[in-house]
């Protein structure tokens, strides 16, 4: 297939052997499957696919991947990298927003006297989960893994972190 990958502003040519197509948000229709290129399973969203050819051949699917687990490890459509641990302490302003629905189906929530909250899950990838605290601005701040924090940036000094 031809496509376009919008982060990189770039084509690329591309051998897929498809696994699910997922249904992100009731949106955006993706396709996950091997990706030759990479050796690695990659999601690839339909509608920037801007040439299909089908093959020929036939593919034996990774016996070794169950599509349930993969989808579960998930933040947001982010499924790329090593599952990791990730702790996010939201301020006491923020923390209802965090307490009203399931972000993740790994996800616990440790509730604090001051009325903040540390939220805990496994996820695969960082990057959507970059931009997902960063709307929270100040009142979110990020505990671990250390590369997260190095993607966020370090906290600025607020009165609720002194506890």
């Amino acid at each position: 297939m031809t496509y376009y990958t919008a982060s990189r502003d770039a084509v690329s040519e591309r051998k897929l052997d498809p696994y699910v197509l997922h249904i992100y948000r009731g949106t955006n229709l993706y396709v996950i499957g091997y990706c030759h290129k990479r050796q690695a399973i990659r999601w690839f969203r339909v509608d920037r696919i801007q040439q299909l050819q089908v093959l020929p051949e036939i593919f034996i699917p990774d016996p070794d991947f169950d599509a349930k687990k993969h989808l579960e490890m998930i933040f947001q459509h982010e499924a790329g990298g090593v599952p990791q641990t990730i702790a996010i302490l939201f301020d006491p302003q923020t923390a209802p927003y965090i307490r009203e629905r399931r972000w993740h189906s790994s996800q616990q929530i440790q509730e604090h006297s001051d009325g903040s909250l540390t939220l805990q899950m496994v996820v695969r990838g960082l990057n959507d989960l970059k931009r997902w605290v960063l709307g929270y601005g100040r009142g979110a701040v990020v505990l671990r893994p250390p590369e997260l924090i190095d993607l966020v940036g370090a906290p600025s000094s607020s009165t609720w972190l002194c506890r």
